[in-house]
């Protein structure tokens, strides 16, 4: 499983056991991968990687999502790519004077980054370098 991002939509597989939820903040233990994340009626728990892939489906079965993506930009800034309603997400966690956003026809949104405020939205996001 790639490593998930702040905002990141999680969809459940068993609505009995989880509802929809979405991720917080990132943690790494050395160990393993943690993820705080936010059910959709507000409960906020830690799962560890396995639990999220054994849990939730990273994309609806309808999309063919291939987000996040970042993307250098000419003169220093940055642009992440996701799906709508991983950009919904994104909007609660960084404030909106670090980005501006672009949305095309097909619902995919564009975070603009200015170089300098890059380090503190790729924090807020847990973004790692893999990116």
């Amino acid at each position: 499983m790639k490593r998930l991002i702040g905002g990141q939509p999680l969809y459940t597989k068993d609505a009995l056991v989880f509802s929809n939820a979405s991720v917080i903040c990132v943690g790494n233990s050395g160990k393993t991968i943690t993820y705080q994340i936010r059910s959709e009626y507000g409960n906020i728990g830690i799962l560890k990687e396995n639990d999220v892939a054994e849990w939730f489906d990273l994309h609806r079965q309808e999309a063919k999502e291939e987000f996040p993506r970042v993307s250098g930009m000419p003169g220093g800034g940055f642009t992440l790519t996701v799906g709508e309603a991983h950009a919904a997400n994104i909007k609660t966690i960084v404030p909106p004077e670090l980005y501006s956003i672009e949305i095309n026809d097909l619902n995919v949104c564009s975070f603009i980054v200015q170089g300098k405020h890059w380090t503190c939205f790729s924090e807020l996001l847990c973004l790692s370098n893999s990116y």
